[in-house]
């Protein structure tokens, strides 16, 4: 059965939700696709699925797939070049968050007066219409970023080492379809990274102080959707049922997160962009510490119980400890990730580096507290 919503795109979940796509936008022999994918998805075969599925309705298409794991600018000059050489009418990201952020940033370079570069120089860029109108589809084939149904893509620019976020409401898929059986053959690490991703994702989105009920509800019940089925796709990559809650809760995590985010995100950036360290793994090494951070400082009540509310949907798994850092300890160890940077290439002598960075990433703005740089070397030094 596929269901079908419309916040705050048009998303297509469950087994057969890409027949139910094709049928939907009834493509004409005239439209050519660019698939945007990465080379593992193509060796592993992943996409003869797409490609079997546009060939069955005499669709053209090119494929795309040199990009990076943590995208850079050069895989988008690439892409665009791809797209204009094939003539190309309309994009389908194929892949996890790298694929379908290097298939919106093509969109952006596209359709943006001036590309991505005048976009960087622009003032409140966002605001302005995108010239060209180019159908971008996202087929997700992990479930953690959410980038289906975000707003922006994370690049690597050249003009600087750290990842930068693109947003504009333009770029958002029209169509995200989550098949769930796309997402059966991922390795349980990659599962379990993913997994954390979408997880920080709605709980960083409830802790941000900014006011909006809907994107809490949202985060809420996106993390109840990962505690009680990421362990089982954990444990059973052909449980589909899981798989496919796991998909949707990492949609709502995106979702709520137009509201923020914060430090957790703020010191797994340059973790990639420096280290290369996948990014839901980056999330799962800081996570717990994070959270014993901030619930050692002053907290207002309200803040207080927001913890708590978190710490209390995990109630029932033996994870579950009196404070939310020790829970969230238990929990990622429990999907198989051991703590410490030292063993992913990060030093005593990165880490001044690291914390200059997670100062001044934007995610940090919308903390539930403050934080200072000072701040963030201490809590990378209790992760390290």
């Amino acid at each position: 059965m596929v269901a079908e919503y419309s916040f705050p795109t048009t998303i297509l979940v469950g087994q057969g939700a890409g027949d139910a796509w094709i049928n939907k936008i009834n493509p004409n022999p005239q439209q050519h696709f660019l698939i945007v994918t990465d080379k593992t998805i193509l060796s592993l075969g992943l996409c003869d699925w797409l490609t079997e599925l546009l060939d069955g309705h005499q669709c053209q298409y090119s494929v795309f797939a040199d990009i990076h794991a943590n995208p850079i600018q050069e895989d988008v000059k690439k892409g665009v070049q791809v797209y204009s050489d094939s003539a190309a009418t309309a994009i389908i990201a194929f892949g996890g968050g790298a694929a379908i952020d290097v298939a919106k940033a093509i969109k952006l370079e596209l359709a943006y007066p001036g590309g991505i570069e005048q976009f960087q120089r622009d003032e409140q860029p966002w605001e302005q219409a995108l010239q060209a109108s180019i159908d971008c589809y996202a087929f997700p084939t992990t479930a953690g970023t959410g980038s289906e149904v975000g707003r922006s893509a994370v690049i690597i620019l050249e003009s600087q080492k750290d990842k930068t976020v693109l947003f504009h409401p333009q770029i958002i898929p029209d169509i995200a379809v989550l098949e769930p059986k796309l997402t059966q053959g991922l390795p349980q690490a990659i599962t379990a990274a993913t997994g954390i991703d979408a997880l920080t994702h709605c709980l960083e989105a409830y802790l941000a102080p900014d006011i909006h009920p809907i994107c809490d509800g949202i985060a809420l019940q996106g993390m109840e959707l990962v505690l009680q089925f990421l362990p089982r796709a954990y444990c059973d990559g052909d449980d589909l049922e899981a798989r496919e809650k796991i998909q949707l809760a990492a949609s709502m995590g995106a979702i709520a997160f137009q509201k923020g985010l914060g430090m957790v995100h703020s010191m797994a950036h340059p973790l990639s962009a420096y280290f290369n360290i996948h990014h839901g793994l980056a999330n799962a090494l800081v996570i717990s510490q994070c959270l014993h951070f901030i619930e050692q400082q002053n907290l207002h009540a309200d803040e207080h119980k927001k913890l708590h509310t978190l710490n209390d949907l995990f109630k029932g798994q033996e994870c579950h400890q009196a404070v939310l850092s020790k829970t969230m300890a238990n929990f990622v160890a429990s999907l198989g990730i051991s703590p410490g940077l030292n063993p992913h290439g990060v030093n005593q002598d990165d880490l001044p580096l690291l914390a200059e960075a997670a100062y001044r990433d934007p995610c940090t703005e919308t903390n539930i507290i403050a934080v200072d740089q000072a701040q963030f070397l201490a809590v990378y030094k209790a992760v390290l």
